[in-house]
């Protein structure tokens, strides 16, 4: 990940936030973080055989513990995202919570 204190300069940092090592998941890519009641929430697309959303969270926005695959959103039995899904922008809307995906 990469730090900045004006949005224009960054400083990488040796840190790896999701480790995928041990899991199906061979990289982890695309995340989209909402802070919610003091907790941070990422989506982000990890693939193993095939592209999928997973989600995590952190109290401090910088060790994250992911959830089971449960807790993300799976592909459809029957329709265009059947084979995978990737690339989720997940936001707040009149009080209700979307989520984008390819």
């Amino acid at each position: 990940y990469a730090q900045s204190r004006d949005g224009v300069h960054w400083e990488k940092q040796d840190r790896v936030h999701i480790d995928t090592s041990g899991s199906d998941n061979s990289a982890a890519c695309r995340p989209c973080v909402v802070r919610d009641a003091g907790v941070y929430r990422m989506w982000f697309c990890a693939r193993g055989a095939k592209y999928r959303i997973y989600c995590a969270t952190s109290e401090d926005g910088l060790t994250w513990r992911q959830l089971g695959k449960d807790e993300g959103i799976d592909v459809s039995p029957d329709s265009w995202d059947s084979d995978m899904i990737e690339y989720p922008c997940v936001f707040d809307h009149r009080g209700q919570r979307f989520m984008l995906y390819s």
